[in-house]
């Protein structure tokens, strides 16, 4: 019998999008992913190329996209490749702590049959 499905990094990004999002999607629940954004910001920490990668990614402004915020240095002096690059390597740390931590994946971002 298999154990109890495991965060990924993906997971975290998609979470951290569902969270953000403007509008939330029939039977989602507001705040139900806040866990993730209060655990990412303890994890990282605030200031860190993870947390504010993680953060430009998934928070959408209105009107701008990832691409325009990088080639006018807003609120990243990387390059855009780079701002995945420590997207990604953020969002597996904050996968393997949940892992670690033995936090459940969230019913929202779970994928595949269900029981």
């Amino acid at each position: 019998m298999e154990g109890p499905p495991e965060w990924t990094g993906a997971q975290v990004i998609h979470g951290l999008s569902l969270y953000f999002a403007p509008q939330s999607r029939l039977g989602e629940q507001p705040g139900s992913l806040r866990f993730l954004v209060d655990h990412t910001r303890a994890l990282l920490g605030p200031t860190s190329p993870e947390y504010v990668s993680l953060m430009l990614r998934c928070a959408p402004v209105p009107g701008v996209s990832v691409r325009q915020r990088c080639r006018e240095r807003v609120g990243w002096f990387r390059s855009r490749s780079q701002l995945y690059w420590w997207s990604h390597k953020g969002a597996a740390r904050v996968a393997d702590a949940l892992n670690r931590g033995g936090i459940a994946v969230s019913p929202e971002l779970q994928t595949g049959p269900l029981p």
